[in-house]
């Protein structure tokens, strides 16, 4: 079984985390146009702080997905994600994932709600 198959295997079980104000993602979650992270947002529903930690060297799947058009899915615009007020990426200098992650997140964010980039 791959790795792809077997995240989104093990995301379907993943319960709904009704309490859960903060998160911190590592880059495994921009896979696969970036589902799993969408998947756990929309099992978040009190999530308002998120913070991203991009390491320096990208994974295989996450470079893969950085070289095609990293477009947010339709889903992430609609119902069912939290509105969340604060996010900071965490990522090195220039990192091509960024502007497509900000685009899946822009439609969460609360208006007045801030997303920092830092580059580490």
């Amino acid at each position: 079984m791959n790795m792809k198959l077997t995240l989104e295997s093990g995301l379907q079980t993943c319960p709904v985390f009704g309490n859960l104000i903060r998160l911190v993602l590592g880059e495994w979650c921009m896979a696969s146009d970036f589902s799993p992270l969408l998947f756990i947002l929309r099992r978040s529903p009190k999530l308002k702080d998120l913070t991203f930690k991009l390491g320096m060297e990208q994974c295989v799947l996450c470079k893969d997905a950085a070289d095609r058009d990293l477009a947010p899915r339709k889903e992430s615009s609609s119902g069912g994600c939290p509105r969340i007020e604060r996010t900071v990426i965490y990522c090195g200098k220039d990192d091509p994932r960024v502007s497509a992650l900000v685009q899946v997140l822009l439609p969460i964010v609360i208006p007045g709600g801030e997303i920092s980039i830092k580059g580490h």
